[in-house]
């Protein structure tokens, strides 16, 4: 925990909105605040918990005892800690216990885990700002940020009956609380002021063009006026403070808990196809050696593919999309051929295009398309691949695959590592998700009546793999 962490909370504000994205921010019952930013982990002060380590766990029963990015039980809460959902104090969506905590370091900060995962409809989660791309200081020059806390409107009084925020603006970074220079500790200037019940409440910042806020910090306290309240931010380094107690870095600690990962397993070996497509109602789809396309529809395994039909000698590329199998070929033209394969179609010509990818929502009656092209720029289609619908979202650079489901993209990169974004292609939302070293196909899809993504790979020995992903975010 760091020097001078004490428990303050806000005032002066006005009541937040009720939407699954706002209420993100939840009530603890032990009288703090948190943040949804996972489905099954809330972000809040280190202070706000009592980690004293119970006597039938050796070591040291004091201080620290516990490694940092590990989790462990809430051996002093039983039926663990209850998480509060929505904007009413009368009348709560949703309370669910957390169980679990784990640790930064030496910092006040602590992940709850929660006993189940959050659904969409009751609380999206926030999204950290875990990386920066300029000096922090610069980043924070005249930045305009959000407070948003369950602290009462007067110290001591009880939870308000809505959730409160407020706007505030940058303070000192690195800030020094107490006498101690903190390397990662922001404070931030305002009209309203954190007191008891906000400990652990967020900072959030939204970037010019999107539609969601980002957590760039987690309240710990406050101090004397002007100052509305310091924060430890989410993209901090870490480093030593002026007391030379080294600060951990927040930024690797949230990335490591929030990954996703993807689990391989082998299905099947077909040995002539060269390029795959994975399709919403878990057909797969391989494009041979010779041209030709086969489909299997017994999850991949060997003797169960079966003849769709010749694709024209140039076809590069297959992707599977709404009602159809999609191609690119050498001449960078993009043709439909529907599932049965009796009608060959083109789209259109996207120009320098070397890999598609083909996606369907439920709401559409056509496939949403993405490309990539050969100077590995990004580029998206909403109108299924018609010419004049393709605009430019980014340009992962080190991408030779991609592949797509509902929501979702996936690169392969030269290095073997696949990374997923979920912010529409844009740059800053690529996160790693594992390693597929020895792909040289993927494709994606969302399958099932739960949309559940699935991945499929092809290997260099033409072997066939399926992945899930799944969160690596509580033990």
């Amino acid at each position: 925990m760091s020097t001078g962490s004490i428990s303050e909370a806000l005032t002066n504000s006005s009541n937040d909105s009720n939407t699954p994205t706002a209420n993100a921010v939840v009530s603890l019952a032990i009288g703090c605040t948190a943040t949804l930013i996972a489905p099954r982990i809330v972000l809040t002060a280190g202070h706000c918990i009592n980690k004293t380590k119970p006597p039938s766990i050796p070591g040291p029963s004091s201080g620290d005892w516990e490694t940092p990015g590990q989790w462990y039980p809430l051996y002093n809460y039983p039926g663990g800690i209850q998480v509060r959902f929505g904007n009413d104090s009368a009348n709560w969506i949703a309370t669910i216990p957390a169980t679990q905590y784990c640790i930064a370091g030496f910092d006040d900060v602590v992940m709850l885990g929660l006993a189940t995962s959050v659904p969409t409809s009751i609380a999206i989660p926030a999204i950290p700002l875990t990386r920066l791309m300029t000096n922090p200081d610069q980043f924070l020059v005249g930045k305009t940020f959000r407070m948003v806390g369950w602290g009462p409107a007067v110290p001591g009084a009880s939870i308000p009956r809505f959730r409160q925020t407020a706007t505030c603006t940058a303070g000192d970074f690195p800030f020094t609380s107490f006498g101690v220079r903190q390397p990662n500790m922001l404070s931030v200037l305002g009209n309203s002021q954190v007191i008891p019940g906000d400990s652990g409440s967020p900072l959030f910042w939204k970037p010019s063009g999107s539609s969601n806020p980002h957590l760039i910090g987690v309240a710990q306290g406050s101090e004397s006026a002007p100052r509305a309240g310091r924060y430890v931010v989410v993209f901090g380094k870490g480093g030593p403070d002026s007391n030379n107690a080294i600060h951990p870095d927040i930024a690797k600690w949230i990335e490591a808990r929030l990954a996703l990962r993807v689990r391989w397993n082998k299905v099947g070996a077909p040995l002539l196809a060269r390029k795959i497509a994975l399709s919403f109602d878990g057909g797969m789809y391989a494009l041979n050696a010779d041209k030709s396309l086969w489909v299997n529809h017994q999850n991949g395994r060997d003797g169960q593919w079966t003849k769709v039909r010749d694709l024209p000698s140039g076809a590069i590329s297959i992707t599977s999309g709404a009602g159809a199998v999609y191609s690119i070929n050498q001449q960078h033209e993009l043709w439909a051929l529907n599932h049965n394969g009796e009608e060959l179609w083109k789209v259109g010509r996207p120009n320098s295009a070397a890999e598609v990818a083909a996606t369907e929502f439920p709401s559409m009656d056509h496939s949403q398309m993405w490309a990539l092209n050969d100077d590995k720029t990004l580029w998206k289609s909403d109108q299924g691949g018609r010419d004049s619908s393709w605009e430019k979202v980014g340009k992962p650079l080190d991408a030779v695959k991609i592949a797509a489901a509902e929501g979702k993209i996936v690169a392969l990169n030269t290095d073997g590592s696949l990374w997923l974004n979920e912010q529409d292609g844009k740059d800053s939302g690529w996160q790693f998700v594992g390693m597929a070293k020895e792909a040289i196909e993927i494709s994606a899809a969302s399958v099932g009546p739960d949309r559940l993504f699935r991945l499929l790979a092809l290997n260099r020995d033409y072997s066939l793999w399926e992945g899930w992903l799944e969160p690596g975010d509580v033990a």
